[in-house]
């Protein structure tokens, strides 16, 4: 019986260039990927935050995103990190109930809230660094429907506290939204950074 040959031959250094090419804009396109998403967490996240209601650039600032490592460094995997940089900051993305602790010189375990047009510190800092404070009990404030406590400025001669039991802080950021909303379009992101025809 005649028979016959099939020869395939190939050009191992066309097929070398070829994949290290290909390898290349993959990962170009992978680093190019995960820099404009911690840009596009930066950018939504901070608009988030101003549109919270009064919340400065001083919390705008704060937003902190992290990658590991670095975009510029090409890298099969990227941990990108999102946090707020102030230290009770995660109370506005979670929520919270907080309770006041009773110590010596608060045994009621009172909360002092600023008033409208007080500096936004502690009353602890504000006594030590813009005037001393003065309790001052409101008639009734045991029965319900009682005034609150206050703190008395006593250079100002106002008052700069009220005393609650505790307070409820609802959810004002949507940073994990964001940050989950971006990463399942994170394809797109990357097809649109490969070069066409790749």
């Amino acid at each position: 019986m005649a028979g016959f040959f099939v020869h395939l031959q190939s050009n191992p250094g066309l097929f070398q260039d070829r994949f290290e090419q290909v390898y290349t804009e993959f990962a170009t396109a992978w680093s190019k990927s995960a820099q404009e998403t911690v840009e596009m967490i930066q950018e939504r996240g901070k608009q988030d935050i101003a549109s919270a209601g009064k919340f400065g650039s001083r919390w705008t600032d704060a937003l902190t995103v992290v990658c590991t490592p670095d975009p510029s460094t090409v890298s099969d995997r990227y941990e990108i990190e999102v946090y707020i940089d102030i230290p009770y900051g995660h109370v506005f993305e979670f929520g919270a109930n907080i309770k006041g602790k009773p110590s010596l010189f608060n045994p009621e375990g009172l909360l002092w809230i600023p008033l409208s047009g007080t500096a936004k510190i502690t009353a602890q800092e504000y006594g030590l660094t813009v005037g001393p404070l003065v309790r001052v009990p409101r008639q009734g404030m045991t029965r319900p429907g009682g005034g609150k406590p206050l703190l008395f400025d006593i250079k100002a001669k106002q008052p700069a506290f009220f005393g609650m039991q505790a307070v409820t802080i609802p959810q004002k950021f949507h940073i994990r939204q964001i940050c989950e909303e971006i990463a399942n379009n994170f394809s797109d992101i990357f097809h649109k950074n490969l070069p066409e025809g790749t």
